[in-house]
């Protein structure tokens, strides 16, 4: 299938660098309203099944296109910085990872020496991250893990790392 962007840009140009990536496993730079549902860096160590967290990013999807219906928006995108900040942090808790050691020779591995499968954060950050594009609060305060709200390398709301117009 053949997925293209504003200005007609490819998803191969976007991965053409380092490999498929997303923001918050969903999201691509350039590629307004589009929402990969089980998107680069899905797969889990934590406990929850891959069908939550589609589950999760569904949630999330719907609240983005709701919040762009009640801000009478037309389009909802992640910035180019955003995307690469998330995927330096996916990067920095993978160099963690025992299949990250230079002696391990594995299918996580892609060409350019790192996973699109695995998601190597927290999943109690993944899980905040996710809970609230709107304003990262849920009845008026923010719930979640108190390091991912407090972080300012990850910001998953409207007017922050999503550009709405």
């Amino acid at each position: 299938m053949e997925i293209r962007g504003r200005d007609g840009k490819r998803i191969e140009e976007l991965w053409g660098k380092n490999g498929a990536r997303a923001y918050l496993r969903t999201m691509l730079p350039g590629f307004p309203n589009f929402f990969m549902i089980y998107g680069p860096n899905t797969n889990n160590f934590g406990g929850l099944q891959i069908v939550d967290f589609e589950e999760m990013v569904t949630r999330f999807a719907l609240q983005c296109i709701g919040g762009l219906v009640t801000q009478k928006k037309r389009t909802i995108d992640v910035s180019l910085d955003a995307y690469s900040r998330y995927n330096d942090e996916v990067d920095r808790a993978e160099a963690l990872m025992i299949y990250k050691d230079p002696r391990a020779n594995n299918y996580y591995k892609n060409d350019n020496g790192r996973s699109a499968a695995n998601n190597p954060i927290d999943i109690r950050k993944i899980w905040t991250w996710l809970r609230n594009p709107l304003d990262g609060h849920v009845s008026g305060e923010q719930s979640g893990d108190q390091e991912a709200i407090a972080s300012p390398i990850v910001r998953p709301y409207f007017r922050e790392d999503l550009v709405v117009e």
